[in-house]
């Protein structure tokens, strides 16, 4: 039997067998590498397809940008996105991902392109583009936390709390982020309104501004106010400037200069207010009506309120 397997110990056969399994296993994985770069191609082309261009971008702008490199085609989105004409840039975003091949390219790119979709206002496609970019790079945090405040916006609140516990394991602190959206969903969640109030309150020791929001309610409801579970007085001076019963739960109103000279007027019967506007600390962006998150830079709880005497307006004089 042993004249029949002598050529298996002859070392010149194993030779062969051990670089013919090395060929074979080159040769399969360079047949993989073919076939899922095809299939790379594929998934892009598909979902570009999806998006289809913007009727003032042309087929000849099309042509004239594919010649250009991709660190090309980023600096001019740059110079769109400044002038504000995202759907200039989301077309741009969409010509650099066919021109690479590169993953940690089609990351940045997918990461880019949500969020131009997000300021033109496309929120499910803005998500849909964060999803591909979180799909590349899974420790991309900056497209995290835009998934989530598209999942915030779109009120599905249970996705981006789900969402931010993959934020969480980045070593991203979450608390305040957690409280605001759990505050959000109790807010819009079918239960007795006293439940509602107490249930956010409990979530303030994280995120205090909800105080704020609270008291909004209390106000819209003409409910009788707990003076412990108040707001600070600079979170929500432009809702109680004139509620006097609400002022004098405040030691800070003897501090407030616009206050005195507002109260003053009142009292020499003079036509004069209060008027506010809203500055974020972190962007400095400023906005005629208060915010929890920035608009802008999406910074939680950064709102500034900035008071000013004017002149009350007659309101049946008024044109319109």
């Amino acid at each position: 039997m042993d004249f029949f397997f002598i050529e298996y110990r002859d070392p010149i056969f194993g030779l062969i067998v051990f670089f013919a399994v090395i060929f074979l296993i080159v040769g399969l994985s360079f047949l993989w590498g073919v076939v899922s770069k095809q299939n790379d191609k594929n998934k892009i082309k598909n979902f570009i397809a999806k998006f289809e261009r913007t009727p003032n971008f042309t087929s000849e702008h099309e042509n004239i940008l594919q010649n250009l490199d991709t660190d090309t085609l980023f600096a001019l989105a740059q110079v769109f996105s400044k002038n504000g004409d995202f759907e200039k840039v989301s077309n741009i975003y969409l010509i650099a991902l066919k021109n690479t091949n590169k993953k940690s390219h089609r990351e940045f790119i997918f990461t880019a392109l949500g969020k131009s979709y997000l300021k033109a206002g496309f929120l499910k496609r803005s998500s849909e583009v964060f999803l591909e970019a979180l799909k590349l790079g899974p420790r991309n945090t900056e497209a995290l936390r835009y998934l989530i405040i598209i999942y915030e916006k779109l009120r599905l609140y249970d996705e981006a709390l789900e969402a931010l516990i993959s934020l969480r394991e980045h070593g991203v602190d979450t608390a305040v982020w957690a409280a605001y959206l759990k505050a959000l969903k109790i807010l819009h969640a079918n239960i007795k309104f006293d439940d509602k109030i107490a249930q956010i309150y409990d979530l303030s020791k994280d995120f205090e501004l909800l105080k704020r929001l609270n008291l909004e309610q209390l106000l819209l409801r003409n409910e009788p106010i707990n003076e412990a579970n108040l707001p600070k007085f600079e979170d929500c001076i432009d809702l109680i400037y004139q509620k006097p019963n609400l002022l004098d739960k405040f030691n800070e109103t003897s501090n407030s200069f616009y206050l005195q000279l507002f109260d003053l007027a009142k009292k020499q019967n003079l036509r004069a207010t209060l008027s506010f506007s809203y500055v974020c600390v972190e962007c400095k962006s400023t906005y005629p009506l208060f915010f929890y998150r920035c608009p802008s830079c999406a910074r939680l709880g950064s709102a500034k309120i900035l008071s000013n005497i004017v002149e009350e307006k007659d309101e049946e004089s008024a044109t319109f």
